[in-house]
């Protein structure tokens, strides 16, 4: 698994996988590494889209939601950007850099109990409770600028979870079993829980 930033020494593991297609070729590789606060460190790589994902998720007594978003695109040229909270409710800070242009930084308004989700699999399981009380669910799409996203979550067969076009099926911790949409049906595998979830 490729990532932003190396594994810190205060880190520890909470729990990893890889999400593979029909095929059984990865798509998406993740890990989950808890801070000594309790917040989390969440590292995807999303194989496929060539784009490298880090997401900074608040302790649990902070509310343990997604506050910041870092993004890397490996195209030619590279996309480098990220998504935050900023210091005044409900507005959020978004910087995109191009190649070796210039980073551009602007302020976004959005409501304040707003959902940020990482980009792919992963981060939509790890969202999809939180988007029913939420006013605006944000994330990056492949290019890296703002998306926004449904907020309407349903249910559907089998304790599967509708959520826009895709079908979301997540085990007891949380953590998405199965994921189908428009682009396909991928499932989990070499899913490894650390010692917090045992």
């Amino acid at each position: 698994m490729r990532y932003l930033h190396a594994v810190g020494l205060a880190e520890k593991l909470l729990s990893s996988g890889v999400y593979v297609g029909a095929d059984g070729q990865p798509v998406e590789a993740w890990s989950i590494h808890v801070l000594p606060d309790g917040a989390w460190l969440v590292r995807v790589d999303r194989v496929v889209r060539a784009m490298l994902i880090e997401g900074w998720r608040a302790p649990d007594d902070e509310g343990g939601r997604i506050e910041r978003l870092d993004a890397f695109r490996l195209s030619t040229p590279t996309i480098r950007a990220t998504l935050q909270r900023g210091d005044e409710a409900g507005a959020l800070e978004h910087g995109r850099g191009v190649g070796r242009h210039g980073r551009q930084q602007t302020t976004l308004d959005a409501a304040p109990d707003s959902v940020l989700v990482l980009p792919g699999i992963l981060g939509a399981g790890l969202a999809i409770t939180q988007l029913n009380d939420a006013a605006d669910v944000l994330s990056l799409d492949d290019d890296c600028h703002v998306l926004r996203l449904p907020t309407d979550v349903s249910a559907g067969a089998e304790g599967a979870m509708r959520w826009g076009t895709a079908t979301i099926k997540r085990g007891a911790d949380g953590i998405p079993t199965s994921y189908e949409d428009d682009d396909g049906a991928y499932h989990l595998t070499d899913y490894m829980a650390g010692a917090e979830l045992l």
